[in-house]
């Protein structure tokens, strides 16, 4: 350990609790019950909970979509099979999330800017609450910058809300309307994947909680911002949680200058690719197809999709945010990580409450993030 500071060491403490919390969570009793009990070679599709009508869930429907939610997959794969008529009184999303508040972190959505954006509000009408994801058509990509997610290219995996602090605990997707092909969702359980990195090198898997373990840098548009943190940590309500991602589009991925961190994130993102062992994946196939995530430990990613406008298939999505506390429901975008305070306070400077808090913008021309209100 001589390689780190004193209080990187310090910091590098809180790897034996997450371990103890996240074989709590599998059941295991110790690593050594690890990969007989929870490695799977192949990647598999996720079994569909059909949902007779969205807004009367039965208590059989609840309790299977709680137990796909916090099981070891992690997600919840539906299909409503009454989808109600457009436009909506209230969204599917919200109907089902006020039903399911009691047994999955639904109470509190946050409200985004771009669920109002004049384009989305152009396409499909006044806001319904939901930010709407689909392909962008412009016709100068290199004067407009797009999200990943307002392309039709892959997107690489990913925990949703760079920017948040690492609040999103869950999110929902809905699908409006379907692709003429491809578009697959994959997820993968980074904390199961964690604790096989445990097994195998435990110098690698401590490295992955080091305070500047990644830095994720977003460089262009409204939501510019560039995120230093830890890749597993402690969240600031001690839970097991993960900061993960794969370069895609103009997302910037870089991780500190350490062969064991380097290996340790090549190790996470080889199990994070597109249909890689032990993960699972869906298809928004039709109307009515949707899956709430728990965001903060699972990865997830979209393949590359296809658009046929004149024969009506056309991939959109409803996506909702929901936060792990009421206090974070009033937007922010930050550079900061909500990190267990014990551990926040060793590196004030990058978890403190000064950088936890109000809208920041990364500059590229001065490398720096600042604050703007």
């Amino acid at each position: 350990m001589e390689r780190y500071t004193i209080d990187e060491r310090k910091f590098l403490e809180q790897s034996d609790v997450f371990i103890d919390l996240a074989l709590q969570e599998f059941g295991f009793q110790s690593l050594n019950d690890l990969p007989l009990a929870a490695q799977r070679r192949h990647p598999s599709p996720l079994p569909a909970i059909p949902l007779e009508r969205s807004s009367r869930l039965s208590r059989e429907e609840r309790r299977k979509l709680a137990d796909a939610f916090w099981g070891p997959e992690g997600v919840a794969h539906f299909i409503d099979l009454s989808p109600p008529e457009r436009p909506y009184d209230r969204h599917p999303i919200f109907l089902l999330a006020e039903q399911l508040s009691d047994d999955l972190p639904l109470r509190f959505p946050i409200q985004h800017p771009l669920e109002a954006h004049m384009e989305s509000v152009r396409r499909f009408g006044p806001s319904d609450g939901t930010r709407k994801i689909y392909d962008l058509p412009i016709d100068d990509v290199a004067a407009r910058y797009r999200e990943q997610n307002e392309t039709s290219e892959q997107f690489s995996s990913h925990n949703d809300g760079l920017g948040y602090g690492g609040c999103i605990e869950a999110f929902m997707l809905y699908a409006e309307s379907c692709p003429l092909w491809g578009g697959y969702t994959y997820f993968q359980n980074t904390l199961r994947v964690a604790l096989q990195l445990a097994i195998e090198d435990p110098a690698m898997f401590r490295s992955m909680f080091l305070p500047d373990a990644i830095t994720v840098t977003r460089p262009r548009g409204k939501g510019a911002i560039r995120v230093k943190s830890p890749i597993l940590f402690l969240g600031e309500f001690g839970q097991p949680q993960v900061f993960f991602r794969v370069s895609s589009g103009e997302y910037v991925v870089e991780t500190r200058d350490d062969p064991l961190v380097l290996r340790g994130y090549q190790y996470l993102a080889e199990h994070c690719m597109p249909f890689a062992p032990s993960s699972t994946f869906i298809n928004f196939s039709r109307r009515g197809f949707g899956c709430i995530v728990r965001n903060n430990v699972i990865n997830h990613g979209r393949t590359r999709f296809m658009d046929d406008p004149d024969h009506g298939f056309v991939r959109v999505l409803s996506r909702k945010w929901f936060v792990s506390h009421e206090k974070h429901t009033e937007y922010k975008h930050v550079p900061g990580m909500f990190v267990l305070k014990k551990y926040a306070a060793i590196f004030p400077e990058q978890f403190g409450e000064n950088v936890l808090s109000g809208e920041w913008h990364w500059n590229a021309e001065n490398g720096c993030n600042k604050k703007i209100r």
